[in-house]
């Protein structure tokens, strides 16, 4: 009987103390940097594997998701670093208000977020490491090529909107069409389309566009949840999403106020970085899912010195919908240029 008590116990404790024995992580916390406050957690304790700094989606979102979906598929292959951008998820100023409305807010914009990084590499005695990008990650990943060329050992851009003016082109074209088919309505909101479709028309004719102007946008992306950037591909994916975001401060998806402090502060919404990268040294690798119609795939094509990869059977997220694709074409990139051995 005691050697039965013995065997349960030792399962229990396998069950439940599970992430003691693996996928915990080696330091989870908020650290300061240069006086900032910055979450960040380090996966894998050895320290002859390449690492990887993980961006997430945003601005304004929590790592939290790819904390979750990615050390299971990378165990033992990467050391894993995990940040949220300052002012964002758990990285939050305990003494400042979260939102300043038409107000620039210091130490926000990508460049900034990557002089941290930099900063917070260095106090982890981490010189070197590669960059996965999901998102505004990937922006703020072409900052860090910029800034330290001779530290990143590669780059991949997941979901990567890396020429904004392009995307704002095609959200207005995509609002302007979903309102040309309200106006004909004999109703009020065919009244109300007539009204928004001249605003679009004023923002069309713009190459550049303005915080005003881009705010303007997203309250009118935020009437059409179907045109949303975020798009996931199924709704068990939205669930998790819902789920693991949640950090007290931000949602899955943010309404405009929340974006403002980024709106008026980053160089975000009107830069191509598709040049910088066409220049960089660095292995560079971008992840499209499939059903993703803002970003159009390009499987297996080579183009000006980047490569694209499409994840079947996903959209925005295709770490969380597809993940043993997204390590398949992850891990055969890193093998093809020698990152990691055979």
């Amino acid at each position: 009987m005691g050697r039965i008590q013995r065997h349960l116990l030792f399962i229990l404790f396998l069950l439940f103390s599970s992430g003691l024995l693996w996928g915990a992580p080696l330091y989870q916390g908020v650290m300061s940097v240069d006086g900032t406050p910055l979450y960040m957690a380090v996966y894998g304790k050895d320290e002859a594997k390449p690492a990887m700094v993980c961006l997430s989606f945003g601005p304004g979102s929590s790592s939290r998701y790819l904390e979750e979906s990615l050390p299971p598929l990378f165990e033992g292959t990467l050391r894993l670093v995990f940040i949220d951008y300052y002012y964002s998820g758990q990285s939050l100023p305990s003494q400042r208000p979260l939102i300043y409305d038409r107000r620039p807010i210091e130490g926000i914009t990508p460049s900034d977020q990557a002089d941290l990084i930099l900063s917070l590499m260095t106090t982890l005695g981490i010189e070197k490491f590669g960059i996965l990008g999901h998102d505004f990650g990937a922006f703020v990943g072409t900052r860090l090529i910029q800034k330290a060329p001779e530290r990143i050992l590669f780059f991949a851009g997941v979901s990567p909107r890396l020429n904004y003016p392009d995307e704002l082109a095609r959200l207005t074209q995509k609002l302007d069409e979903t309102y040309d088919t309200i106006k004909n309505e004999n109703s009020v909101n065919g009244l109300k389309a007539m009204e928004q479709q001249n605003r679009i028309s004023r923002l069309r004719s713009r190459r550049i566009h303005s915080p005003e102007d881009i705010e303007t946008l997203f309250s009118l992306l935020g009437n059409f949840p179907d045109l949303s950037f975020y798009q996931p591909v199924e709704k068990k994916t939205k669930k998790t999403l819902e789920k693991l975001l949640k950090t007290g401060a931000f949602l899955p998806v943010y309404p405009v106020k929340e974006m403002l402090p980024y709106l008026y502060s980053s160089s975000y919404y009107t830069s191509d970085e598709t040049i910088l990268l066409r220049e960089s040294s660095c292995p560079l690798l971008l992840l499209y899912g499939e059903s993703d119609f803002w970003l159009p795939p390009s499987e297996g094509a080579i183009q000006n010195g980047l490569s694209y990869e499409t994840i079947p059977r996903s959209s925005f997220f295709p770490m969380l919908e597809n993940p043993r694709a997204f390590k398949a074409a992850l891990l055969d990139f890193l093998r093809l240029h020698h990152i990691i051995g055979r």
